[in-house]
């Protein structure tokens, strides 16, 4: 549910419990359980509608006879007080309302997993290594309907009647097969393979993910290795849940839609599911080497990889401003049009090619999240959703450093640099007309590319 006032904070903890056994010489396991869970809670405030209304007619106040006056001020310092129009604050505080550290959503995430792994047979070069598992994941993520505004009586919150969903449970049940086996080649090269099958038992999902690598000791300091692999990313239950355009609503402050011109100010954002979001996948290249020097530089190790992710469907939590421009491109697309050359203007030829667009789209428009004023074409309120947004390539560099020393008794030092330098980092959709470079710009009006600097240092 919105909520509204300060003092919004996440509270959570987790445990652990962990073995490890021995079958055999060459075999051992690996089993663990943990579980974690996070609370989001907030002061919720707000005015009684009802009690506003009473105390305007004289009706206010515990006696039920007191006068609440809107333009009244209690600072006897300001130049519009007069003595006795005051309120008086036990009025306020018979009108106003607080429910502190109010629990509005809380997650839980518990994860079992047991692995195996060991020496199968010998080969010239060394033994075959293997490792096979299992592992259930299990997220619940659990919402709570604040009583006050789920009455309608909140005044700051809303509008009266305005629709709080109620609690609600979303649970994501997920299982996965994985194995891995490194089988040496040569002295000094070795080859991995892995493969991890999914089950997301609560979207109807499945997916195999491979990843190969291979892994060359050039010389006792240095080791060159390179990788190929995918992975995937199934959407939450709580993503996924049902649609509602009067779900989590309030003020929108600021932005513009492109295609009126006008200010969003004064429209409401809402904020819902998506049942038709598609998991994410993403293709990942690796090149790289460590160095561990010995002598004099005995304590230093340097690696550096060269790295190309390339993301289909990337799952981001859309914007207003995305959701509007988004519609504004598929008018410019399916009109023929420019963005360079298109007049918002009412009565232009532009603006009345894409108006006459606009009446040939269903209410909420193509995509179902945007409902306009029937007579002026201004946006009333904007539906807030996950979506797959585009396909996302990103090229970089990636150096890990560190040194230890121990200078005489004075103890172990370790000093570490850590640096990423971005060549690429470039997305495009149905609705770009190309590539659209996004590296080192702040990407203020959208959450389709978040802000990534070219260098990101750490040490």
């Amino acid at each position: 549910p919105a909520e509204a006032g300060s003092g919004r904070r996440r509270r959570g903890g987790r445990g652990r419990v962990y073995a490890e056994y021995d079958l055999n010489d060459t075999w051992s396991g690996q089993t663990y359980y943990s579980r974690q869970e996070n609370r989001s809670m907030a002061d919720v405030t707000g005015a009684s509608t009802s009690r506003m209304q009473l105390a305007l007619t004289g009706q206010g106040g515990l006696s039920g006879d007191q006068w609440w006056n809107p333009f009244g001020s209690q600072d006897p310092r300001s130049p519009f007080h007069e003595p006795g129009l005051e309120n008086s604050k036990e009025l306020n505080d018979w009108i106003s309302y607080r429910n502190p550290n109010f629990v509005s959503a809380r997650n839980e995430l518990e994860v079992f997993e047991s692995l195996l792994s060991g020496e199968t047979f010998e080969l010239p070069a060394g033994p075959v290594l293997t490792a096979f598992g299992f592992q259930w994941r299990e997220l619940t993520e659990r919402t709570f309907q604040e009583p006050f505004n789920a009455s309608g009586e909140n005044f700051i919150w809303g509008a009266v009647g305005a629709f709080v969903p109620p609690d609600e449970v979303f649970v994501s049940d997920t299982r996965a097969l994985f194995a891995e086996v490194e089988v040496p080649i040569l002295p000094g090269l070795a080859a991995k393979a892995a493969v991890r099958h999914e089950q997301f038992k609560n979207q109807g999902l499945d997916a195999t993910v491979p990843k190969v690598s291979l892994r060359y000791e050039l010389l006792p300091e240095l080791a060159l290795r390179a990788s190929w692999g995918e992975s995937f990313l199934a959407p939450t239950s709580f993503q996924t849940r049902p649609a509602r355009t009067n779900e989590g609503c309030g003020d929108m402050y600021s932005g513009i839609d492109p295609l009126s011109g006008e200010l969003l100010l004064g429209g409401q954002r809402c904020t819902s599911g998506n049942p038709n979001l598609n998991p994410e996948s993403a293709d990942i290249t690796n090149l790289g080497f460590t160095w561990q020097p010995a002598g004099a530089l005995d304590g230093l190790e340097l690696s550096i990889d060269y790295q190309t992710i390339v993301y289909s469907d990337r799952i981001r939590t859309l914007s207003e401003d995305d959701v509007t421009r988004n519609q504004f491109l598929d008018m410019l697309r399916a009109t023929g049009q420019s963005e360079a050359s298109y007049d918002p203007t009412p009565g232009t030829p532009s603006r009345q090619a894409a108006d006459l667009w606009l009446a040939s789209q269903p209410q909420g428009g193509a995509a179902g999240n945007i409902f306009r004023n029937s007579q002026t074409g201004k946006v009333d309120f904007v539906l807030i959703q996950s979506a797959n947004v585009a396909q996302f390539d990103v090229e970089l560099i990636d150096l890990k450093t560190s040194y230890n020393f121990t200078p005489g008794e004075l103890g172990t030092f370790n000093t570490r640099l850590n640096a990423t330098y971005y060549m690429e980092y470039i997305f495009s959709d149905i609705r770009t007309a190309g590539d659209v470079d996004v590296l080192g710009k702040q990407n203020a009006l959208t959450n389709i590319a978040p802000p990534l600097p070219e260098l990101n240092l750490s040490w």
